[in-house]
């Protein structure tokens, strides 16, 4: 199976690479969208689960780690300038500290 991984990782470069810059910028944009989507859904989802059973919860077998690496890089998505949704990011770094403690 390495094999197989390896040559679809090289194709996948090779395929990148043969793209003219209107597809590269069609993919980019795609790809932002669903970032934003994935990033919008996690804060709602954890917005209606209730941060402290979100950080508590094991029905989502999420490790400590993972959770940690999710809410700073959500934080860092909504703190960005391009969409200055600072209230989220600050609701975040809460959730952050918490999970630290």
């Amino acid at each position: 199976m390495e094999n197989f991984d390896d040559e679809f990782n090289d194709n996948f470069e090779d395929f990148n690479n043969d793209l003219d810059p209107v597809e590269k910028a069609k993919l980019q944009e795609i790809y932002e969208a669903e970032i934003e989507n994935a990033m919008r859904e996690a804060f709602q989802f954890i917005e209606e689960m209730g941060e402290d059973n979100w950080i508590k919860s094991n029905k989502v077998p999420i490790t400590t780690s993972r959770k940690l690496t999710i809410v700073e890089n959500m934080i860092n998505w909504f703190a960005d300038p391009i969409r200055e949704e600072y209230e989220k990011a600050a609701k975040m770094k809460r959730i952050l500290d918490k999970i630290k403690k």
